[in-house]
């Protein structure tokens, strides 16, 4: 059997590199990854609104124990056995993994969410990771006090706020939206929720008010364009209505200032708006504004004037509806101008000031290591270079910011300080197999595979239910000739890891270049683990296949 022309046989996939992710909430004793488990087949006629269930343990680590959905987005609850700490993964549904270009719009947007780095006044997004190509934000689990639970809007239904109560929790949401406002300052960006609603603020057991999806808003709003739009009712009564756009906007129909209905351009003051919405709420027990229809909920916010609510001095109305004027440069013009009134509101009741956190807390060494990480999944290698250093002028003997660092490195193509970074970790590390794996990977690059082998035969020899090790071993086998060496490894790589669809692909190019039969099952075994692959490549596989077929027939 003739070998296929080589214009017609694509690349190999390319190997896998090691990343140091992550350190979670605290410092822990490195272990590599896992590779990750298979999730759950459905059952007949089971709405599968997520890719994992509840069980399933994402990336080898994330054991699923609850599942939220809510518009676009789908939250995990889990427990991560690494660092032995519940986390909470986000990310969107699977219907919308298909289109790139608002894949890649999450993940600026998850980028800027990082960039908020820490305050207490904001849940805190670790660092951003691909796990099976999808992006994921992992984030800060909320523990709430019973029997109110993690969101505000639990805290408003349950009637557990006392006047004190709310205008410290409102005291506190100022501070963390004025965080923020600054963070996105300094990054050049214009600052602005989109989305400000109880469920989207978040309320420790310490009692301490955390705001929540930054920027995510923003994402959404493309996705939503062509979709159907959630009806008023469909999320079970907790909050009015659902996400929806209005023109080129979203936000929630009893939150959304009169210019965000206009289709304006908006700034922080339609935040302003909502927030008093909020509080509102808050103080009064329901919005400021009912409606049955979005079409009355345009109204409202368009021309009803807001009433005071009775039992609350006129003075602290005043402040309410200042912020729900229609008019928006009648509003506030800034969170720190509320803070201020409602800082003195609440010295009145206490003879105290909340206490608040005008910066944001510095970062230790292993959260520049996430933020650092997160950079590098989101493409910014030089800042996530400038991170590393930050990491190591705190830790300058910390293996994993070496190794971090030359990946970051490699990444950009700048292969000799990427090699000094790998020989550095190993130095300060001998049994580090992330280390040598990406070193080992260079030495691919620059046509030097037998260093590479020896290399990848160290992570073998350290972790030896690795798979990728394997599949990147078989790598350097194949650039060496050795094509049995390089089958036995990707045989390998796919029994530790049934659904690994890099060896299944490699594998199966192999074949087909050693002109076997074989080929033709390896083929259909990648096609029916490629599930969430790109439709061209699939379509050029099974194309692939019928022309390989055609070779066999003949």
């Amino acid at each position: 059997m003739g070998l296929l022309d080589s214009e017609d046989v694509p690349s190999f996939s390319k190997g896998v590199s090691m990343n140091d992710q992550v350190l979670i909430h605290a410092p822990r004793q490195e272990t590599a990854s896992q590779s990750p488990s298979k999730p759950r087949r459905m059952k007949p006629g089971e709405l599968s609104l997520s890719h994992w269930q509840v069980r399933d343990k994402i990336a080898g680590r994330y054991e699923v124990q609850a599942i939220k959905k809510g518009g676009m987005g789908i939250v995990y609850l889990c427990y991560d056995h690494e660092s032995r700490k519940p986390i909470v993964l986000k990310t969107f549904q699977d219907i919308f993994f298909s289109e790139k270009t608002e894949v890649e719009r999450f993940m600026w947007e998850a980028e800027t969410w990082v960039r908020l780095e820490k305050h207490p006044n904001i849940v805190r997004a670790y660092y951003v990771e691909r796990i099976e190509d999808k992006p994921y934000i992992i984030l800060e689990c909320i523990a709430g006090e019973d029997p109110f639970g993690p969101e505000l809007s639990g805290w408003i239904r349950g009637k557990g706020l006392t006047l004190t109560l709310s205008l410290n929790f409102a005291i506190q949401f100022c501070s963390g939206m004025l965080h923020a406002q600054k963070k996105f300052e300094t990054l050049g960006k214009a600052f602005v929720h989109r989305d400000i609603k109880p469920n989207n603020i978040m309320v420790t057991q310490n009692r301490i008010l955390k705001v929540t999806d930054f920027g995510l808003v923003k994402a959404f709003q493309a996705i939503r364009r062509g979709r159907k739009e959630s009806r008023p009712g469909e999320t079970g009564g907790r909050e009015n209505h659902s996400l929806t756009r209005i023109d080129s906007y979203v936000g929630t129909p009893a939150y959304m200032a009169p210019e965000q209905w206009r289709g304006e351009d908006i700034d922080t003051r339609a935040d302003i708006y909502a927030f008093g919405c909020v509080l509102y709420r808050m103080l009064g027990g329901s919005c400021p504004f009912t409606g049955a229809s979005r079409h009355e909920y345009r109204i409202h916010h368009l021309e009803t004037p807001p009433q005071p609510i009775p039992g609350i001095s006129p003075s602290l109305n005043f402040v309410i509806l200042k912020c729900l004027e229609k008019k928006r440069e009648k509003r506030f013009q800034s969170f720190r101008e509320i803070r201020e009134e409602l800082q003195a509101f609440y010295h009145d009741r206490t003879d105290e000031y909340v206490e608040i956190e005008e910066e944001g807390e510095e970062l230790e060494d292993w959260e520049l290591l996430n933020k650092g990480i997160s950079l590098d999944n989101l493409g910014h290698h030089r800042e996530a270079i400038q991170s590393y250093e930050q990491a190591i002028r705190l830790s300058p003997q910390n293996a994993r910011v070496y190794n971090n660092r030359g990946t970051a490195y490699r990444a950009l193509g700048q292969y000799d300080p990427a090699l000094k970074d790998y020989d550095r970790a190993i130095q300060l590390n001998p049994r580090y197999p992330h280390a040598y794996n990406n070193r080992g990977l260079v030495y691919l690059v620059l046509g030097q595979p037998e260093k590479a082998i020896q290399d990848f035969d160290m992570v073998i020899q350290l972790h030896p239910w690795y798979s990728h090790a394997y599949n990147n071993r078989a790598l350097g086998y194949r650039a060496l000739g050795q094509h049995q060496n390089a089958l036995r490894d990707f045989d390998q790589a796919i029994r530790l890891n049934p659904q690994y669809v890099d060896a299944h692909y490699n594998r199966a190019l192999v074949l087909e270049r050693a002109g076997l039969r074989e080929a033709l099952d390896a083929w259909r075994s990648y096609l029916q683990v490629a599930k969430d692959i790109p439709r061209e490549k699939i379509l050029e596989v099974r194309r692939r296949l019928e022309h390989w077929k055609e070779k066999v027939q003949k």
